[in-house]
């Protein structure tokens, strides 16, 4: 089957970190913001709101708040996309209709459509020659990154996106490593035993090691256990299994989950049962 340039679009990405501070064209800003537009939306809502960063002071500030993420403040353009559970409220309040929406619900159809958009926006931005990366960092800075950019009661940022032309050749960034198809995909009903689960993601695990793709990606024993002196993993054993399972288990968990219940109820969110 011959490929289209849509799919081969979308089987060429590669997340860039490294940005040229050539600065993007005003025609470029606005395919981008009409490839979001253009993206499904749950129930026709739209949800989401978008704030098109190009400011170095502000992008700066931003890349401190998103975990200091430097290539925030390299690129020419950071988009910061935002749940906006305010426009469909308002519009229910204006008619003196009562709002029994559930804000979870909501969050999460909003949330839908903000990840459709931010890769619309990042599908077209490849197609156009450009670079991207995506950023979950915004939500660990979710309220900061609200008042910074004046964002109005019940609009909360989400998901952000770098966009710019790349400072090497995206051509000979290795894809980053993806499970089997046979973990992630079936047909009719799920298929795989636990037993053949685990036999797959064991070979995945030796793929990944033998290619190095985490020899410089180790996420620190001491994050999990700060008095560990010593971590009990070396490189022959760190894969995708072992890097993941660390991420869940970092110490940072106790205070961010709290965290992001306070920013999104500080935001006028209401997420929580009484």
């Amino acid at each position: 089957m011959e490929l289209t340039e849509t799919i081969e679009t979308i089987l060429a990405h590669r997340s860039v970190r490294t940005y040229r501070s050539e600065s993007l064209s005003e025609a470029h800003l606005q395919l981008l913001t009409e490839a979001m537009r253009r993206g499904p939306s749950s129930s026709a809502l739209q949800n989401y709101t978008v704030i098109l960063i190009t400011e170095q002071d502000l992008k700066e500030q931003l890349a401190r708040l998103c975990g200091n993420q430097a290539y925030i403040a390299q690129c020419p353009l950071f988009i910061v996309t935002c749940v906006d559970l305010r426009r469909v409220e308002k519009a229910a309040l204006a008619r003196d209709y009562p709002y029994r929406a559930s804000d979870l619900r909501i969050l999460l159809s909003a949330t839908e459509d903000v990840a459709i958009a931010v890769q619309n926006a990042s599908l077209a931005a490849q197609s156009l020659g450009l670079a991207t990366v995506m950023i979950g960092g915004v939500m660990n800075g979710s309220r900061e990154i609200a008042a910074l950019l004046g964002l109005p009661p019940r609009v909360a940022p989400l998901l952000g996106l770098c966009v710019g032309y790349s400072d090497e050749d995206p051509k000979v960034i290795p894809p980053r490593p993806r499970l089997p198809k046979e973990v992630v995909f079936h047909r009719e009903r799920y298929q795989l035993s636990e037993r053949e689960e685990e036999r797959l993601l064991d070979r995945h695990d030796q793929e990944v090691i033998s290619s190095g793709f985490y020899h410089a990606r180790h996420i620190p024993f001491d994050e999990l256990f700060p008095a560990a002196s010593v971590d009990p993993v070396g490189p022959d054993g760190y894969g995708w299994t072992e890097h993941v399972a660390r991420k869940q288990a970092r110490l940072w968990w106790e205070g961010a989950t709290e965290k992001l219940w306070e920013d999104f109820e500080a935001m006028g969110l209401r997420l929580r049962r009484e």
